[in-house]
């Protein structure tokens, strides 16, 4: 994973906003803590004052890449991601049937032999047409990676070049200058100063109003976007090259032409043959996107509200662990963060569950001890201490919803407030080292009907409506959900992984009738994602697979303790209230 930031001024901008932002690199360097460096690329822009390109490295497989990657004379790189599966040449054995999550190769180096073929295989000359060729290379490239969560950026003469995966699972900002001249950033997380987020406040009647810093914007997934500057006036031009459209899915799967690995001759009572059939598949497909998101050298840890989502991801994670372990190798920990807030937290729904389902976890992978549960507890004066920075970290979003749900996401992904000293391991040893990779539950309401309103849309229009739904959801997912998360998760020096939105998970679900996901004839925590509490209550989570779905802001009750300090009560709170000036 890297953090990533270009500044491209012209000679029209102001120099105040290039002062002020003179010092980014702080917040950047919290994504990548391993490595970080910038390259002035001023002379491959004529037409500009200064052009900078910066990256930072979090390392996460075989050695240590400094970014960015220079690909040739007057071409960079810069790669944010992880390549699980894709259709690109393989340096290792093709009869090994290895993937590229097995590999003891950096993804930055896969990703940059990729395009220097690819752009060797385009008619790539002198013409005007030479910027565009390049733009169909590097769209060619990503749309191999069919199962891969990614931001990029591909700065060369003239032109630049950024993208994101097809879920827009790894944040991407721009940000245009307010003065007119045409100077802009391309970054993975905002940078306001402290002292500029320290005077932010809440507004609660005025959503339309324009803030500072509201320039930045989430660039959309799905495309390489190409910047052209050119001419002596530095005349800029827009264009957009989207990825193949099979570039996000797999051949998709069902029920029908993939059997299960093992399938009971009959079902429980009331569960139909297909939707049981369908589920063990589901439960297929979930355990090896969970095997593929597990740091293989090092802990990983899970955010972890004790609900189904997040349990189902722990059990299979302990299960592969369990599974994986010899008595020559010793087990990798899990880490489950569990975060709640204020005098009250021993009411927090999210930590009950938690405690609830870590203990059945323990019991069920006893073969593993190295389940360490993180019972983080936030007060009101750390939270007034970060907040600040955490709003810094929301950017563009200023909602009163995403401050809380940013709070709560920030803590927990944090881990314990203490390191890991307070942890003890059964053999004694010293083997602490802080997770790096982060598995999240987020996706499987989106697809599996998790929301009260699909619910609500199934009983006003039945299954087409419940699908437009569902559609919108999954479509607005990425401006609403994954960059902001990406962007909190990695403030630790951790890479978010979304098991639920691996390729093959998708595209199974993709392929099923809606009436074996859900069934809203069924109450609350029974009918809504149907097929994962199957799932669920196969891998013995009794108690998680019948749970009423709750968001964290309510769950963890950081919405109970920020409401009442900022409000007075959580009546008068506004979920939509935006972030503005004093």
């Amino acid at each position: 994973m890297c953090g990533i930031q270009l500044q491209v001024w012209t000679e029209q901008s102001s120099s105040r906003w290039e002062d002020f932002y003179r010092e980014h690199g702080s917040i950047l360097r919290n994504r990548g803590p391993d490595h970080c460096q910038m390259v002035d690329a001023t002379k491959h822009f004529y037409s500009c004052r200064s052009v900078q390109l910066r990256a930072s490295v979090l390392q996460m497989r075989h050695e240590l890449i400094p970014q960015p990657v220079q690909i040739k004379d007057d071409m960079y790189l810069c790669w944010n991601g992880e390549i699980y599966e894709s259709n690109l040449p393989s340096s290792q054995d093709e009869e090994q049937h290895e993937e590229l999550w097995e590999y003891e190769t950096s993804d930055t180096l896969i990703v940059k032999e990729a395009l220097k073929v690819a752009l060797l295989e385009q008619t790539i000359g002198d013409d005007i047409d030479d910027g565009r060729n390049i733009g169909n290379a590097i769209a060619q490239v990503m749309s191999k990676l069919h199962n891969a969560e990614f931001a990029c950026l591909i700065l060369t003469k003239d032109n630049i070049y950024y993208c994101r995966d097809n879920w827009g699972r790894r944040s991407l900002l721009r940000w245009n200058c307010p003065d007119g001249s045409g100077s802009f950033q391309i970054a993975s997380t905002a940078e306001i100063s402290t002292s500029d987020a320290e005077n932010k406040s809440y507004n609660q009647d005025d959503k339309e109003e324009k803030e500072d810093g509201q320039e930045w914007t989430e660039i959309p997934p799905g495309a390489v976007y190409r910047i052209h500057i050119g001419g002596e006036d530095g005349t800029m031009s827009t264009s957009v090259i989207p990825f193949s459209s099979s570039s996000s899915l797999l051949s998709p799967p069902s029920s029908n032409s993939i059997l299960p690995s093992v399938v009971p001759p009959t079902p429980p009572d009331g569960v139909s043959t297909e939707l049981w059939q369908a589920s063990f598949v589901l439960e297929d497909c979930l355990r090896q996107a969970v095997k593929m998101r597990l740091d293989q050298h090092a802990p990983s840890a899970v955010l972890f509200s004790g609900g189904l989502d997040s349990a189902v991801v722990a059990a299979l994670a302990a299960a592969e662990q369990t599974a994986t372990s010899t008595a020559d190798q010793k087990h990798q920990q899990l880490y489950l963060y569990n975060v709640s807030f204020g005098p009250t937290f021993e009411k927090s729904n999210d930590r009950k569950a938690a405690l609830v389902t870590a203990g059945m976890l323990k019991d069920r992978y006893q073969d593993t001890k190295d389940i360490l549960f993180q019972d983080i507890v936030v007060d009101w004066e750390d939270i007034q201490k970060y907040e600040p920075h955490i709003r810094t970290l929301l950017q563009p979003k200023n909602t009163l919803m995403d401050v809380n749900i940013g709070i709560a996401l920030w803590f927990a992904s944090r881990g314990s407030v203490d390191g890991d000293e307070n942890d003890v391991y059964p053999d004694g040893e010293n083997r602490i080292r802080s997770p790096r990779a982060l598995l999240l539950g987020m996706g499987a309401d989106e697809q599996l009907g998790g929301y009260g309103r699909h619910r609500k849309a199934f009983d006003k229009g039945g299954w087409g409506r419940l699908k437009e739904e569902l559609d919108m959801d999954q479509a607005r997912f990425w401006e609403r959900n994954l960059g902001r998360d990406d962007r909190i998760c990695a403030d630790h020096g951790k890479e978010a992984r979304f098991p639920f939105l691996d390729a093959n998970v998708v595209n199974f679900l993709k392929g099923l009738p809606l009436d074996q996901i859900c069934d809203f004839s069924l109450p609350p925590g029974e009918g809504d994602k149907r097929i994962l509490r199957l799932v669920a209550a196969r891998l013995g989570l009794d108690h998680a697979s019948g749970l009423v779905k709750r968001a964290i802001q309510f769950g963890s009750r950081i919405s109970h303790l920020s409401d009442a300090k900022r409000f007075g009560s959580r009546r008068k709170a506004k979920g939509e209230a935006s972030v503005k000036s004093k």
